[in-house]
């Protein structure tokens, strides 16, 4: 059986139709946009030099690829012992080298009071790579088998570090708190992992966690809840994006100046669960309830539409199953980063 890491960073420098790849189920980040510094030890870099051109010629399309050649070569070779499951779960705590993806630097965010964020250091355009979230935990929740065997995610059943982690980070209790998990994406229902701020932003293909939500959800009420929508949506430019199962990606959705700020869209329903607030938690659950029940009706409107997509041969089956599995946004919202 071959384990070494090498393996798992194959190049394949031939073309070839793009891969697909699928938006991520979770926002994350922080607890508010009052963000306590002293949880992230390192200095702002706001002191990179973004004149300074660096090598920056990885593409979306080419990163693909390599992914898709690892597991393919796996998939191709049986007897070296590593199942489709295991690779990704591998090139998800893998911080891949040399990727020349420094399109991206971390300063403090012009959003008061949000501690750091993530920046453009040139332009980019919609659809481009900006840069990747690291995997420096990869969490696994069990399977659990309900009414009619329907299966659903338990709770989380192992932790892997990446072999970049350094030993005194690799705390699993460190990791299960709730300042931790606030960084944490998930990649399917089963699978989530989590960036690990205090480890910094030089290595600049790998700081997709420090990007904000551009709007804040301040009131739980339905003005407050259509003032974050607008504000959300008219300042995005980026979402985060699920690479072949085995890495994720940060997406432009829009052209990107050089120097602006890097926004995703958190959805409601991730500030609605980070709020500790008495007053607003009758209102807050009765509007979670409102967002599970959206939820549902978009998972029934993908199990109709495969359902015709795939006739009468069973083709659909499998896609069925995979949209049942999907989690809604506030079971999948509920987390923040690695804090002292």
């Amino acid at each position: 059986m071959c384990t070494s890491t090498s393996l798992l960073l194959i190049a394949v420098a031939r073309l070839t139709p793009l891969v697909a790849f699928a938006p991520a189920g979770v926002y994350p980040k922080r607890q508010s946009h009052q963000h306590i510094e002293t949880q992230i030890q390192i200095s702002p870099s706001y002191d990179i030099d973004i004149n300074v051109t660096e090598e920056d010629d990885l593409t979306k399309e080419e990163l693909l690829l390599r992914l898709s050649e690892t597991r393919s070569y796996y998939r191709e070779r049986p007897e070296e012992g590593m199942t489709q499951e295991a690779i990704c779960l591998k090139l998800l705590c893998t911080r891949l080298p040399n990727l020349h993806l420094n399109r991206s630097f971390v300063a403090d965010s012009t959003i008061p009071n949000a501690g750091y964020g993530l920046f453009a250091s040139r332009d980019i355009m919609e659809g481009e790579l900006i840069t990747l979230y690291p995997g420096d935990a990869v969490l696994s929740k069990s399977v659990e088998v309900g009414e009619g065997n329907e299966k659903s995610a338990g709770p989380i059943s192992s932790i892997m570090f990446g072999s970049h982690i350094a030993t005194e980070y690799r705390d699993i209790n460190r990791v299960l708190t709730h300042e931790a998990r606030g960084y944490e994406m998930e990649i399917t229902s089963y699978t989530s992992i989590v960036g690990n701020p205090t480890l910094g932003y030089t290595d600049r293909s790998y700081i997709g966690h420090f990007a904000n939500d551009g709007g804040y959800l301040r009131e739980f009420d339905d003005a407050g809840r259509k003032a974050y929508e607008n504000e959300t949506l008219e300042r995005y430019n980026a979402a985060n994006f699920v690479l072949e199962g085995a890495h994720m990606g940060t997406v432009a959705t829009k052209p990107i100046k050089k120097g602006s700020e890097v926004f995703l869209s958190y959805g409601e329903g991730y500030w609605l669960s980070r709020s500790d607030s008495d007053s607003a938690g009758k209102e807050r659950a009765n509007i979670l309830v409102d967002i599970e029940r959206n939820m549902e009706e978009r998972r029934k409107i993908k199990r109709a539409t495969t359902l015709t997509a795939a006739g009468n041969d069973g083709r659909g089956s499998k896609k069925k199953k995979k949209s049942q599995r999907k989690k809604s946004s506030m079971d999948s919202a509920k987390t923040k980063g690695f804090g002292k």
